[in-house]
């Protein structure tokens, strides 16, 4: 099976259900992109922590011939951007879940 990358293919999902949900949510907007950049911040610090701790980690955990090559203190780009588009999907079901739940 050659090597293949899900990250481009789900963070394009992603992507396209964080559109979607700020189409369906208008009153959600600001939660959407503030839920992708606070998302995406929380996870690049983790991951800079944890390659603090544990040094070279990252590089023998990615498969980084597979990604583009771009890196924020050690952490692949592609994985900061797929914590902003993963932020835009689960900022607005966080609110319609607590909302349905009377929290």
């Amino acid at each position: 099976m050659p090597n293949a990358n899900i990250i481009y293919p789900t963070s394009l999902a992603l992507l396209g259900g964080g559109i979607i949900a700020f189409i369906i949510y208008p009153h959600l907007r600001k939660h959407i992109i503030f839920g992708g950049m606070l998302y995406a911040l929380f996870y690049w610090v983790s991951l800079i922590i944890i390659e603090l701790l544990f040094s070279g980690w990252i590089a023998q955990t990615w498969n980084l011939d597979l990604l583009s090559g771009i890196l924020l203190l050690k952490v692949p780009i592609e994985e900061v951007l797929f914590g902003f588009v993963f932020g835009l999907v689960w900022a607005p079901l966080y609110e319609e879940i607590c909302a349905n739940m009377n929290m």
